[in-house]
């Protein structure tokens, strides 16, 4: 004869209820929050995903000498990001050009063109009218001779003689490019009496423009002084 199953107790059912809530208690406590860690998956509490670093900045331009620069390094990549550009170096700059003289176009009056290339130069004009063209007249080379252009009386080939100076302190009259005395300067006294005699000849060291003894040193009965002109002005060219 098959026996019924016993109903269960009332107090039964509520004493297991309350060991099973006291046992997952314990699980929880031994489990802990940060061992969720390690569960696949997003957390509750995470944000949105962070977007990756800018690229770094390029290098800056290598200072070096003209026309050598060297390109700068690159910048360094930011996190996530591509890295930056190198610089460039730096260009060299252009060398000037050499100068030509108060070039001027076209010719006429004031802007003469001695070789005839339609391109004149004031300085070519003779502006003093002695017949020869200034030094700074480039495209008359080597005509260009004239080493004072607004004097006349300075020009090549010049004759006469200056007792002063142009130009300050010039004496080249002849524009020989070195300053020639008219008479030549004699020491008339031993031990320095000179081999001959001189005659015409200033006595002693005297300076263009600037006044001397003047007369002859003879070497007869020893060397003797014959004054002409007690204070003659020594010219020049």
């Amino acid at each position: 004869m098959t026996r019924s199953p016993r109903p269960r107790s009332p107090r039964l059912v509520a004493l297991g209820l309350l060991l099973g809530a006291a046992a997952l208690g314990a699980c929880s406590s031994i489990i802990g929050l940060d061992d969720l860690e390690l569960v696949p998956g997003p957390r509750p509490d995470d944000g949105p995903t962070a977007a990756g670093g800018h690229g770094g900045h390029g290098g800056e331009t290598a200072t070096t000498a003209p026309g050598s620069g060297a390109g700068g390094a690159g910048g360094a990549p930011g996190q996530g990001g591509a890295g930056g550009a190198g610089g460039f170096g730096g260009a060299g700059g252009a060398a000037g050009g050499g100068g030509t003289g108060p070039e001027c176009s076209p010719p006429g009056p004031g802007c003469c063109d001695p070789n005839g290339d339609g391109i004149g130069s004031s300085a070519c004009c003779d502006a003093d009218n002695d017949g020869f063209l200034s030094t700074e007249c480039i495209e008359a080379v080597p005509d260009n001779t004239d080493c004072d252009d607004t004097r006349p009386q300075v020009r090549p080939n010049q004759t006469a003689w200056f007792d002063a100076p142009y130009g300050g302190n010039k004496f080249d009259y002849n524009c020989s490019g070195a300053t020639e005395p008219e008479y030549p300067q004699t020491s008339c006294a031993s031990p320095n009496c000179p081999g001959s005699t001189r005659n015409n000849t200033f006595l002693g060291a005297v300076v263009c423009g600037h006044s001397g003894r003047f007369g002859s040193c003879s070497v007869f009965l020893g060397c003797s002084e014959s004054v002409t002109e007690a204070a003659k002005i020594l010219r020049c060219h």
